[in-house]
């Protein structure tokens, strides 16, 4: 658009230089011209702007790990202009990203008409990634003048990890319980160490998977975290949490293999052992939820709802309140 804006200045620069060098009355009307009609384009875009609708929709809100997704930006021209030009600015960032990265998806649409284009994108890792339509720029026909509509129309997809078939869940349901065996054996042989049963920790570049920040209660009832023990009567429980330190790695690698881990289990879980509930923490909130998990479909529900709530920050917070959450008695129940 500068580079007509540039053409523009010279143009009218040659229609002055006609004007005053001939003075006759067609180069002064063609002076006329080559002000004024950009100059009415230019003025009337802002009016054309308010019948320009525009929005955006994913194609799916949730997405599996490597797959393809999708988000549609519609347009709808409902001035009489036969052409409207411009630019929409949309931008995605994934959770654990500082920055968004910006698309400019261009368009050009005739009078009366609607049109959506699509702008295809890979789901590279889980997790949640916010899609925001920020503004809608609207050119005139000489690429000269133009308007820009703020929108902040924001849109959030959520990355589970890929599923395999009941058969494939099935083995690494087996793989999981033995994973689990381990994990007791350990606390058994423990039992009077605190600074081992603290060695529960985080996840670390390295680790093997059994030390991702997920706690299972073990067959002798208790639900196992870093900083305590608590006696869980008969229920079985699978805990989760997406907390971490200040300071720790936040790696994509680090992200998928929680999420990953976290599913292997849950589904585990249910495949071996039946009915349970799952307990996780939503860092906006600052709210437990508690889902009673009877059948797969609830899994997946499960997965959305806790990669939708986001990391937070604060584990040692975070475990002291889920323990009095715990000992209350009372549950923020939803359905799925």
């Amino acid at each position: 658009m500068n580079k007509n804006r540039v053409a523009y200045v010279l143009f009218v620069a040659v229609g002055i230089y006609l004007a005053i060098l001939y003075d006759r009355y067609p180069s002064v009307i063609v002076l006329w011209l080559l002000v004024i009609v950009p100059l009415v384009s230019g003025i009337f875009i802002p009016f054309w702007n308010h019948f320009v609708v525009v929005s955006a929709s994913l194609e799916n809100t949730v997405e599996q790990q490597g797959e393809k997704g999708t988000v549609w930006i519609t347009i709808e021209n409902k001035t009489i202009l036969p052409v409207l030009q411009g630019v929409c600015y949309l931008t995605y960032q994934h959770e654990l990203e500082e920055r968004a990265e910006s698309i400019k998806v261009p368009f050009s649409i005739n009078a009366r008409d609607r049109e959506k284009i699509k702008v295809p994108f890979q789901c590279e890792h889980c997790g949640s990634v916010t899609f925001e339509l920020k503004k809608v720029r609207v050119i005139d026909y000489f690429g000269i003048f133009a308007y820009t509509k703020k929108m902040n129309e924001k849109l959030v997809l959520a990355v589970l990890p890929k599923c395999e078939e009941t058969e494939d869940w099935q083995e690494t349901s087996e793989d999981v319980s033995q994973q689990d065996a381990v994990v007791d054996v350990s606390m058994d042989l423990y039992a009077g160490n605190s600074e081992e049963q603290r060695d529960i920790r985080e996840y670390r570049p390295g680790d093997s998977l059994k030390w991702i920040h997920w706690k299972v209660s073990s067959k002798r009832q208790q639900l196992m975290t870093r900083e305590f023990e608590e006696e869980q009567g008969e229920k079985d429980i699978l805990l989760f949490s997406m907390l971490y330190e200040k300071g720790e790695t936040t790696d994509f690698a680090w992200y998928d293999k929680r999420i990953r881990a976290f599913a292997e289990v849950s589904m585990g879980k249910l495949l071996l052992n039946g009915p349970y509930e799952v307990i996780w923490f939503q860092p906006k909130e600052k709210q437990f939820y508690t889902v009673k998990v009877e059948r797969q479909e609830q899994l997946y529900g499960v997965w959305e709802q806790m990669i939708r709530a986001g990391v937070g920050e604060k584990p040692l917070e975070y475990e002291m309140e889920l323990k009095h959450y715990l000992q209350s008695g009372q549950k923020n129940e939803i359905g799925m």
